[in-house]
């Protein structure tokens, strides 16, 4: 029976795959915040011009009229999560920032595509006679 490797060679094999697993969520955290620049940046006006012309008497959910109104907000969002992941590679908590900067991301988008989408859902719905 062979005896288990010791506790040192685990902790160092651990510690080497640290630096990339942080740039890997580093990555991920740049990408995502890219494609929340994009949504901010050219789908949302593209949406607001679809809400404008195609449903001019009806109201926009909050959801939605939040996001509207406050468009800049997110590309300032979509900007600052990638540079907090960038520079979190440096200090010691790297991982956690990184992680949390992508938790945060996924929100952001999430709520984006969910607020684009709302009034496009209430339209069908009503169309199909459900409301």
């Amino acid at each position: 029976m062979s005896q288990p490797p010791p506790i040192e060679s685990i902790s160092d094999e651990v510690s080497h795959r640290a630096p990339f697993r942080a740039g890997a969520a580093a990555a991920a955290t740049v990408a995502g915040g890219l494609l929340n620049l994009y949504l901010a940046i050219y789908e949302i006006p593209h949406f607001a011009g679809i809400f404008h012309d195609r449903l001019p008497r009806q109201s926009l959910p909050a959801i939605t009229a939040a996001l509207l109104d406050g468009r800049w907000s997110f590309v300032v969002l979509a900007c600052l999560w990638p540079l907090l992941a960038i520079g979190a590679i440096w200090t010691r908590r790297a991982q956690l920032y990184i992680v949390s900067a992508a938790i945060l991301i996924t929100l952001q988008v999430t709520y984006t595509v969910i607020a684009i989408y709302m009034p496009l859902f209430a339209m069908m719905h009503r169309l199909s006679g459900g409301g």
